[in-house]
C-alpha cells in the first residue's frame, strides 16, 4: 500500500506487504497529525452567484465571509480594494444578485450582505471559500 505525500518518510511499502491493517499500523497512523491541503480553484458558469461582477472587476478583491448559519439566502461579502465604483455598479446589473446592501466600510474594505436570486447556485458554501475577481 504506497502512502505517497500522507506518508512523512516518503516511503513505500513493498508489494510484497500484505494489504491487512495491523493493530500497529493503526496506531501509527493515529500519532501522525491530520494534514491540511490548499487549492485555488478558478470557476465560472452562468448559475453561479456573483460569477458577472467578479468577471466584470478587476480593481478589487471579493471574497465570502463565513456565514453563522446554513441559509444561503443571505451571504456576506467582503471586498478589498481603493475604487469601489466598479464593483457597486457591477453587482447593480448582475443577475444572480436580488439585493446588495453595504454592512460596513473602513477605507479599503468593504462587506456587503447579498440576497441572491433564488434561482441561483451558491458558488461554495460562504465559509472557508474564496472568490476573486484577481489573485489574492
Amino acid at each position: 500500500m504506497a502512502h505517497g505525500a500522507s506518508n512523512p518518510d516518503d516511503s513505500l511499502d513493498s508489494p510484497e506487504e500484505s494489504s491487512v491493517t495491523t493493530e500497529n499500523q493503526v496506531r501509527s497512523s493515529l500519532s501522525h497529525p491530520p494534514r491540511t491541503l490548499f487549492a485555488e480553484i478558478f470557476v465560472a458558469h452562468d448559475g453561479l452567484i456573483l460569477v458577472p461582477t467578479i468577471e466584470s472587476v478587476s480593481e478589487v478583491s471579493i471574497r465570502m465571509e463565513e456565514a453563522p448559519s446554513t441559509d444561503i439566502s443571505l451571504m456576506f461579502v467582503s471586498v478589498v480594494g481603493n475604487d469601489f465604483r466598479a464593483f457597486e455598479r457591477e453587482i447593480e446589473a448582475d443577475p444572480t444578485v436580488r439585493e446588495a446592501t453595504l454592512f460596513s466600510a473602513s477605507a479599503d474594505q468593504r462587506v456587503y450582505r447579498i440576497r441572491p436570486e433564488t434561482s441561483m447556485s451558491p458558488f461554495f458554501r460562504p465559509s472557508r471559500n474564496s472568490v476573486s475577481g484577481r489573485s489574492t
